[in-house]
């Protein structure tokens, strides 16, 4: 059984697990963190911004926890942070389409 970030141990066909893998493959994806920005933005385009403020959530945390031998490195994750916010994409700019 696979373990979660959280330390829960689940069945590798679980939601939370392919959930978890989705975001490990956003982090390793080739490029910079631009190129990672403007992938979640298509994917909001496409399944919603709860669904995707969730990974992004996520994929910070897998980054924090990958990188935290970076000290420098933080600022990068509070600007990847601040520029989604900045877009007008947070979580209080859901739609109700989002909730479903």
């Amino acid at each position: 059984m696979p373990t979660l970030l959280d330390g829960r141990d689940v069945p590798s066909d679980s939601e939370d697990w392919r959930h978890e893998c989705e975001a490990r493959a956003i982090l390793d994806l080739p490029g910079s963190p631009d190129d990672r920005r403007n992938w979640l933005d298509e994917l909001e385009a496409r399944r919603g911004v709860k669904h995707t403020d969730k990974l992004r959530e996520t994929v910070l945390k897998m980054w924090r926890i990958r990188y935290s031998q970076r000290p420098r490195s933080s600022s990068t994750v509070e600007r990847m942070a601040h520029t989604h916010e900045v877009a007008g994409s947070s979580p209080a700019s859901a739609t109700k389409d989002d909730e479903a």
